[in-house]
């Protein structure tokens, strides 16, 4: 946030919220100095929240302007970002008008052209040549309003004969009798004489022609809109007031979901309505095609008969026109329904429907069910209970920009694999009792069937299996349907064997390559069809209904086996090289632009063979940050590095999140750990300490992988040996095949793996380790402990090291000291590097926590005295309420302490 101070008449200063003293800043705006009290005005400036529509849009834009123009010229430096200043006073609405504007000018042109609209200056005399005074109107309230209204008018030096023409005109327009005519001709700006004779002669000779054919539908209402403006406030609809005090200031309207107005004053609905009913009053007329919806008009028959189409990929349902259906002596069959516009309450009853055979380009549909609509834009309307039997569907509108593929989820055309193939011998049919639902998880469930039906991935069932459907929410509140399979068929599923890829390979096979990309598939499972025999054993309630896939569901322990599976098998059959698959994540390689480029479109390629639908909507910047995350331990501070990129949520990237990217690409580049390089040779340096081991796997001095774990059962020698073993079997995949070097701090271990020395080893254990080595191809060499210091750092702790830690330090008073086990927490939560033993000391030796944090005392408790005498020491208490057939229900016992004799006496109560 930006402050603006003024210090002196002559100079202002700009100033960061966090650098400016809060003092200060208290002090100037409750001042009653004259200058701080204007200067408290001008930083009260309004935001720019103006309705283009409004009546008056245009002068209050040019008062805005105007004061935020003195307010610049007041409070602002000359060599100030005027446009950023200007963005600063602008709501979201207004800010989209100059999102795209690299300068201030350009701004402020644009804005003018949005609120400024052109003058019609024949309206603007017929207004002021009709504008007589009126009721309760003082003559110099209608003077004035007269010199405001003539300023529109562009009266200019002109001759006696051009003025002469001029008052003819205005006189012809103003006293003509019809009014419809009088309102085509005030719709042009400028107008000469004999063009409004010309115009209006045309217009007297249409006017029959046209109630004439609107008379053929009665049923149409034409409703004159014309009525007074009233001055209302259109955030509310209540009478006009300042925007602050517009109760509809923070309201979110239940219309389109913007704040600011109420629904009933929603400037979308009613533009969408008032499109609506002005193409219903024009299709009522004349039915033309309106020319924005040319390029989807395409010619049909119908029945045999040549008709116009239009290609309505958002209708549901195939219309045909009232009046056409008549024409063709169709069929009229009952329905009940109502066609509604998207996000709008205009709609219109059906007729019914009809039946009839439609040829296409080349394409027959026969006995397709029309519905009957009246007054239709065109005579049919294909919709997609027609259009989805197709593929595709190409629509060219010629435009400069690149071609726009909007892609449902389709098919796959891949052959369907066995689910179940694998079942145990007690496999019976299980049905789930049924679950109850809330009412919020009852509608999403009916929801998510209704998309699943439409989408063609589940269908009513008759299975006896029934599994049950729960409503999950994940980390960011987005709810999920999933279906509980644990209880039915997952029960009797034996495990589909085939691997999965190992991530630590796949990362290693990528690491070579310079270039690559990531696919993702959506909703991956969904793509695969399954075998008719496995699909009852989907089967699951939803709604009080059994309905089963028709797809691969999630859930069933054998779905990420088969989907590996069959994309392997593509990768195979395809033969696509430097592309890896790990379910439905796809990475493309390659070693330069070029190849990496051919290979992408080789899969691209591939995948339209099979059908496949790729996900282009996956978070990029996330996909990164998660990149970033796999790199983290080997990048210092890596969580205060990625706190910039990852809580940036717009794109492009701000400067600072593309410092915070580049910075991280740096130290991933500069890190210690290196990719494997086949072609170089690998080093193994192991070592030992009393409670662990650990080794080093490097290429030419530079490591490649680290290993180490607690290891105290061998003794010291064996315990260097074991060290060896174990680091190779850690790298097994790495070091078969290739000649490599050992490292070791032990002669006795170096003496015991030499080949040359194999027949001295008497040890049953030392040969069981020289048989598991002898596969392995490798030198080994003896390094003294003192020069052997990689592995050995990594096989020891480090304690005689105490380092105050600032960072923590700072972290632990900016989070007002909270004690050891929230600390612990906020580190964990927040991935930092610190450790429990570190927090403990920064808390322990904080003076604040030591002084102001209580200390729970508990103080000694009393000694027990122990009885010398017999009834010196006597314990006393009562037992009870006990059942008993007399009044007594309670027992007095007394017990002697030193001797333990009881004593044990009824009573009727335990009150004294």
């Amino acid at each position: 946030m930006l402050i603006f101070v003024q210090r002196d008449p002559f100079q202002s200063c700009l100033l960061e919220e966090d650098d400016i003293d809060k003092g200060l800043y208290v002090q100037l705006v409750n001042s009653n100095d004259p200058q701080l009290v204007i200067m408290n005005k001008a930083l009260s400036l309004n935001k720019l929240s103006i309705d283009p529509t409004a009546a008056d849009a245009e002068k209050e834009w040019k008062f805005w302007l105007l004061q935020f123009q003195d307010f610049v010229q007041l409070t602002m430096d000359p060599g100030v970002d005027l446009l950023k200043i200007l963005r600063l006073y602008l709501t979201t609405s207004t800010f989209e008008y100059v999102q795209d504007c690299k300068s201030y000018e350009e701004a402020i042109a644009k804005l003018n052209d949005v609120y400024v609209k052109p003058k019609n200056v024949i309206f603007a005399r017929y207004e002021f040549i009709s504008r007589k005074q009126r009721d309760g109107e003082s003559l110099e309230e209608f003077l004035h309003a007269l010199q405001r209204l003539s300023k529109n008018c562009e009266y200019k030096n002109v001759t006696a004969e051009q003025y002469r023409e001029e008052m003819i005109q205005d006189t012809f327009i103003n006293n003509m009798s019809s009014d419809e005519i009088r309102t085509r001709l005030l719709e042009h700006n400028a107008l000469a004489l004999n063009s409004a004779k010309e115009k209006a002669k045309l217009y007297t000779k249409s006017d029959p022609i046209i109630n004439s054919v609107s008379a053929v539908d009665p049923g149409t209402e034409i409703t004159n809109t014309s009525a007074a403006i009233k001055q209302v406030c259109y955030f509310c609809g209540k009478r006009r007031h300042p925007r602050v005090n517009c109760p509809a200031r923070n309201t979110t309207c239940n219309n389109c979901g913007k704040v600011g107005h109420f629904a009933k004053v929603c400037k979308s609905a009613s533009k969408r309505t008032a499109s609506a009913s002005v193409t219903s009053l024009i299709c009522s007329s004349s039915s033309p095609t309106a020319t924005e919806l040319k390029n989807a008009i395409v010619e049909a028959k119908i029945n045999g008969t040549n008709i116009s189409a239009l290609i309505d990929t958002g209708s549901s349902l195939s219309l045909i026109d009232e009046r056409l259906c008549k024409t063709l002596e169709l069929k009229l069959l009952p329905t009940d329904g109502k066609v509604l516009m998207a996000s709008t309450s205009f709609q219109s009853r059906l007729k019914g429907y009809a039946i009839a055979d439609i040829e296409l380009h080349g394409f027959h549909y026969s006995n397709s069910k029309l519905h009957i609509l009246p007054n239709a834009c065109t005579d049919v309307i294909i919709g997609q209970d027609i259009l989805q039997l197709h593929s595709n569907l190409t629509v060219s509108f010629d435009g400069p920009r690149a071609p726009l593929t909007i892609c449902g989820l389709a098919l796959a055309k891949i052959p369907a694999p066995s689910l179940f193939a694998n079942l145990s011998t007690n496999c019976k049919p299980v049905a789930v009792k049924s679950r109850r639902y809330s009412v919020a998880e009852a509608k999403f469930i009916n929801n998510e069937i209704k998309r699943l039906l439409a989408e063609n991935i589940i269908e009513e069932s008759c299975s006896p299996w029934r599994a049950q459907a729960l409503v999950v929410t994940s980390d960011n509140h987005k709810k999920r349907m999933v279906i509980d399979y644990s209880q039915t068929i997952n029960r009797f599923t034996l495990l589909d064997a085939y691997p999965l890829p190992k991530i630590n390979d796949m990362v290693q096979a990528i690491s070579k390559y310079r270039f690559f990309s990531t696919v993702d598939l959506k909703s991956a499972y969904y793509q695969i069809h399954i075998n008719a025999r496995d699909k009852p054993y989907t089967a699951f309630e939803a709604g009080g209904r059994l309905y089963q896939f028709k797809r691969i569901p999630f859930g069933v322990t054998n779905g990420v086996a088969c989907f590996q599976r069959v994309m392997d098998n593509i990768l195979r059959v395809e033969k696509l090289k430097d592309t890896f698959v790990y379910v439905d994540n796809v990475t493309i390689c390659g070693m330069n632009q070029e190849e990496h480029d051919r290979n992408l479109n080789r899969f691209r390629e591939v995948a339209e063979k099979y059908n496949l639908t790729l996900n282009k909507e996956k978070s990029s910047r996330r996909r990164v940050l998660g990149m970033f995350a796999a790199y983290s331990q080997w990048i210092p501070r890596f969580s205060e590095k990625i706190h910039t990129l990852a809580r940036c949520t717009t794109f492009p990237l701000p400067q600072p999140a593309v410092d915070a990217f580049e910075a991280l690409k740096e130290d991933i580049v500069n890190s210690v750990v290196t990719a494997v390089d086949d072609e170089l040779p690998f080093t193994v340096e192991t070592g030992a300490s009393d409670h662990a081991i650990a080794a080093t796997l490097s290429q030419l001095g530079k490591p490649v992988a680290f290993f180490s774990r607690i290891e105290q059962r061998h003794s010291s020698v064996e315990k260097e040996a074991y060290a060896i073993v174990e680091a190779i079997r850690k790298w097994r995949h790495y070091l078969l095949g290739h000649h490599f070097y050992l490292i070791t701090d032990q002669r006795s271990v170096a003496f015991m793996f030499d080949n040359k020395q194999a027949g001295k080893a008497k040890n049953d254990k030392i040969m069981r380790w020289r048989l598991e080595l002898s596969p392995y191809s490798y030198d080994i060499i003896y390094r003294p402990g003192n020069l052997n210091a990689k592995a050995d750092a990594l096989s020891r702790i480090c304690s005689s090291i105490q380092v105050e830690n600032v960072t923590l330090r700072t972290l632990h008073n900016n989070l007002c000291h909270p004690g050891v086990t929230r600390m612990a927490h906020y580190v964990r939560s927040k991935n930092l590097p610190y450790t429990i033993g570190e927090i403990q000391r920064i808390t322990t030796s904080c003076r604040v926590c030591a002084e102001l944090k209580p200390r729970f005392f508990k103080g000694d408790s009393g000694k027990l005295i122990k009885a010398t005498a017999p009834f010196e020491r006597l314990n006393i208490d009562f037992k009870g309420p006990l059942p008993s057939a007399s009044s007594n229900r309670y027992i007095l016992t007394v017990v002697d302490e030193y001797s333990r004799f009881p004593f044990a006496f009824p009573c009727p109560d335990i009150s004294s």
